[in-house]
């Protein structure tokens, strides 16, 4: 009987310690596969080769995914962090809803700036003024959040965490906010009416998975941001539609879809991609202390005569 209880034990426990394994996402079973390395040596002639990022730099491979025994999701994560790109102007990544020929406007400081975004009369208005100042009064200057979906044009790098019914998301600047996300099948989730939503920098998100793709759908954003550092405007009305893939271990496609009728006269389209950065690290980044160089852009605005706090 001693004996029989023993196996039954040892069986149990062997099982528990392959389903912990199977549950582990692949980041954090690649993290920890540094001793498998030498068994898998043999099996590198067959494994297809990635595509290159430089010589001598990290190879892309195919896009992990999380090996739950519920989800097959691709795996957004990993060791390392996803290094935003710069973008001042969203106009020139536009891929759907702009215009055929891009508009330029004047800049203060002298030259243009184009825009191919479809303004009605008060969203051209707002973006002339901004250009005029040339962004002087752009919130994000006074460290204040970027909002969405600017958050993935400001050049600081983040991560994304998964979870079965969550998805965070990390940022090492842009005011250091994340993003808590509710995911489920699409329309098992829907936002409160907008109405009762008190309007935030991030506004209210949720999010579903269409086959590799995470789709997050936010509204309820306030006033406070602009779209991107040229000054593209919006609203309380703002819907975004963002899409991200990840097409390979080293690229993720972000694709942004706005929609406010009270500055444009119909949707229009984003697309960047990002590189991840295998052995990064997030490190600090503090944006609220002894920040002067909006003093010195407003007080110039006042020695020319504009008024910064009627900018719109």
């Amino acid at each position: 009987m001693r004996n029989r209880f023993l196996g039954y034990a040892l069986l149990g426990a062997a099982a528990f310690a392959m389903l912990a394994v199977t549950l582990m996402p692949v980041s954090a079973q690649l993290a920890n596969a540094g001793g498998d390395a030498k068994a898998a040596k043999g099996d590198a002639k067959a494994a297809p080769k990635g595509k290159g990022k430089g010589k001598g730099g990290p190879q892309a491979g195919p896009t992990p995914r999380i090996g739950t025994v519920a989800v097959n999701q691709p795996d957004f994560g990993g060791p390392g962090m996803w290094s935003v790109p710069y973008i001042t102007n969203m106009s020139n990544s536009i891929t759907a809803g702009g215009l055929e020929t891009c508009e330029q406007f004047a800049n203060g400081a002298g030259g243009t700036t184009p825009s191919c975004a479809p303004f009605n009369a008060k969203g051209k208005e707002a973006f002339t003024a901004r250009r005029k100042t040339d962004s002087a009064t752009d919130p994000e200057g006074f460290c204040l959040p970027p909002g969405v979906p600017r958050m993935m044009y400001t050049p600081y790098p983040m991560k994304m965490i998964q979870e079965p019914n969550w998805v965070t998301f990390i940022f090492e600047g842009g005011a250091h906010v994340w993003r808590q996300i509710p995911i489920g099948p699409r329309g098992w989730l829907n936002h409160p009416p907008l109405a009762s939503i008190n309007p935030t920098y991030l506004g209210d998100s949720i999010g579903w998975y269409e086959g590799d793709t995470l789709v997050i759908d936010t509204v309820g954003f306030n006033v406070r941001t602009w779209l991107d550092f040229a000054g593209h405007p919006h609203g309380e009305q703002l819907h975004v539609v963002e899409r991200f893939t990840r097409l390979d271990t080293l690229t993720l496609e972000h694709i942004a879809i706005i929609e406010d009728p009270e500055f444009y006269t119909q949707p229009w389209t984003v697309r960047i991609t990002t590189g991840y950065q295998p052995a990064g690290k997030m490190l600090e980044y503090i944006c609220q202390e002894n920040e002067s160089d909006t003093k010195h852009l407003l007080d110039d605005l006042r020695k020319r005569g504009i008024d910064p706090d009627k900018i719109p």
